[in-house]
């Protein structure tokens, strides 16, 4: 097996990363300066911080129903949602009271419905 690297574009170490199971030829990295997306297998990337707070996005998670919602969440324990693959991010009040949140996975049927593993228990 040979291994190719692809970087260009990528900034910050990487704390995270994501395939999109309906499109596999679209990543997301999560990393110390925000979050990036590849829609070409990696082969080159771009920045999808449009109304982030930029920081260690440390867990990610694609609507498995629609892979134009995605969730992250940050070091800082606040989670951001977006339904335009990435394009725009809202902050998601209900996980204002988490604590270091661990994971995140969406229901199989409905993009609207959550889970995050809190850290704390």
């Amino acid at each position: 097996m040979n291994w190719t690297s692809y970087q260009g574009g990528l900034k910050g170490m990487c704390y995270s990363l994501l395939v999109d199971h309906a499109a596999s030829n679209t990543i997301y990295y999560g990393s110390s300066v925000g979050i990036f997306k590849s829609s070409n297998s990696g082969v080159s990337w771009s920045e999808t911080n449009t109304g982030l707070i930029t920081s260690s996005i440390t867990s990610m998670a694609v609507a498995p129903s629609d892979p134009k919602t995605l969730y992250i969440e940050f070091a800082n324990n606040a989670v951001f949602k977006t339904t335009d693959s990435g394009a725009h991010w809202n902050r998601l009040s209900e996980f204002l009271a988490c604590g270091n949140i661990g994971a995140l996975a969406v229901n199989s049927t409905s993009p609207n419905i959550t889970y995050a593993l809190e850290g704390s228990g």
